[in-house]
């Protein structure tokens, strides 16, 4: 089991390490206690103007995990069990028709993402259309 550590915000100008030291401060672990972590998440908090900060999601492991959970006491610092397979299984046969996107949405942008990592083949970028919504 992992613990995650959610709303973790820096000042655009802060480093990367900051990240780690506040997940550390809000689960009230030391940090030498840690012995694995990665970043899950990162979005950009832009409601207000003068102060646009960074939010992420850690996932770290450490010893005595449900304990440190019980201390922090937060909503933010929680016991997470899920297993999250990063890896896509794509198919290898050849499509008839081409793909198609609607939207450009967070949803329709990563679509289009991944299609662009896993094509190759440039005659098909020749034939892509982009339809507008009027």
């Amino acid at each position: 089991m992992t613990i995650r550590v959610n709303n973790i915000r820096i000042s655009l100008d802060d480093s990367l390490d900051r990240v780690l030291d506040m997940a550390c401060k809000m689960a009230q672990v030391s940090k030498k206690d840690i012995w694995d972590y990665k970043i899950l998440k990162e979005s950009i908090d832009a409601r207000r103007k003068n102060k646009i900060d960074l939010v992420y999601q850690v996932e770290f492991k450490c010893n005595n995990e449900s304990r440190v959970v019980a201390r922090a006491n937060s909503k933010d610092v929680l016991l997470d069990s899920t297993n999250i397979d990063e890896n896509f299984n794509f198919g290898n046969e050849k499509l008839s028709k081409r793909p198609i996107i609607v939207g450009t949405g967070p949803a329709g942008l990563f679509a289009g993402l991944v299609l662009a990592k896993t094509v190759t083949d440039q005659l098909f970028w020749k034939e892509v259309q982009v339809l507008k919504k009027n």
